[in-house]
């Protein structure tokens, strides 16, 4: 088990598979509509065997995995293609995928045969001790005081993984591989079926709850209406500053995510 040095803790996953041997015969066996375990709908799918001579990137969005395969025809190695789909993923997924997470990777080298396993998950910040979760009379929190808001919030472990599997197994330069995740996030991405669905949900929550758009802050406004409806199906959603956040991790490298200031909405 490989893990880069340093606190971590949080909820985010890097939801990319990739696989690139010489050779792949894929099996997609998903319904014409799928449902993930929360309910929400998914890609929707034909049942088909697909096959690849060189190459496969894999994701939960075509955009992610387009991003991937564009890395791999550039010459990059799998790994090089995870990064790129994980920056993407956290645009067009925030749900369920984010830089500011943490994750696992599995890289294999058919070469030498050689598997590693790559920790990248979350820690408890360095001063955090053992009363970060008991009351003023010293007794455990309930479960929704403690588990909402920055308390239960950890150091994300997810780009310092990927900055040390690109160090042992990357070809292409580091910041090659925000360019898409940077290109889409200036440019725009349809809301897709799935993340309408999420956020109508929410929606419909905060609204549940008395909640305004001004209670929610810059995220409710990049997500919602003045009403507190989301955002349409198919609306361009721009993020231009998380766009500036990967430009800075592109060119400064990952510590710059973890020791510079990034860019606030």
């Amino acid at each position: 088990m490989r893990s880069p040095f340093l606190p971590a803790r949080s909820a985010a996953f890097l939801s990319a598979l990739l696989l690139s041997p010489l050779f792949f015969t894929a099996a997609l066996t998903l319904p014409s509509r799928a449902f993930a375990q929360d309910g929400a709908p998914s890609a929707q799918t034909d049942t088909e065997v697909v096959e690849a001579e060189k190459h496969m990137a894999i994701a939960a969005n075509p955009h992610a995995s387009r991003a991937g395969l564009a890395m791999l025809r550039q010459g990059g190695s799998a790994v090089d293609a995870a990064i790129a789909m994980q920056a993407v993923l956290s645009l067009v997924e925030p749900q369920s995928s984010g830089i500011g997470g943490g994750g696992f990777l599995l890289h294999y080298n058919k070469a030498d045969e050689k598997l590693i396993a790559y920790d990248g998950r979350e820690k408890a910040p360095q001063t955090v001790d053992e009363t970060l979760f008991l009351d003023e009379q010293g007794k455990p929190m309930g479960f929704l005081e403690a588990a909402f808001g920055g308390r239960a919030v950890g150091v994300p472990g997810v780009m310092a993984m990927l900055a040390l599997a690109h160090q042992e197994q990357g070809k292409l330069p580091w910041a090659t591989l925000f360019k898409p995740a940077i290109d889409l996030a200036e440019n725009g991405f349809e809301i897709s079926p799935r993340l309408f669905y999420l956020l109508d949900g929410r929606a419909r929550l905060y609204r549940e709850a008395g909640y305004s758009l001004d209670r929610l802050g810059a995220a409710g406004r990049y997500f919602f209406t003045e009403d507190l409806e989301a955002k349409p199906l198919g609306f361009l959603l721009k993020n231009p500053v998380y766009a500036k956040s990967l430009r800075q991790i592109a060119e400064q490298g990952v510590s710059a995510f973890y020791e510079a200031r990034l860019p606030k909405i």
